[in-house]
């Protein structure tokens, strides 16, 4: 992805280039399907699918499950959903940052 950027000329559109080559940072420094991926089918005390804990935990409004993983608590089997959380979160922010740049340019071009 980044290769594909620097393909790209944003010789007059660097707040552009800077917000795509976070977004894209974000999205793979973030990634956590893998993790997420990997509970689909795992037991807990062979009891329970794990994808049950966790969905049981994340509604469990008990926790504050941002709040512990930002304080580094162990809740490792929270983290991949937590840190999904806080990606969603900043591409979404970084979309919307994206979408004024672009808005910008669109009136520039009609004046």
């Amino acid at each position: 992805m980044i290769s594909m950027l620097n393909n790209i000329s944003f010789k007059y559109y660097t707040e552009i280039e800077n917000i795509l080559e976070e977004f894209v940072e974000k999205s793979f420094s973030l990634d956590t399907r893998g993790n997420i991926l990997g509970n689909i089918s795992l037991m807990w005390n062979k009891e329970k699918k794990i994808k049950d804990v966790i969905s049981e935990s994340i509604k469990d409004t008990n926790y504050d499950w941002i709040e512990i993983i930002s304080q580094s608590k162990n809740a490792s089997i929270m983290r991949p959903y937590v840190q999904l959380y806080f990606l969603l979160k900043k591409e979404a922010d970084l979309l919307n940052k994206y979408r004024e740049e672009v808005d910008k340019l669109d009136t520039e071009k009609s004046t």
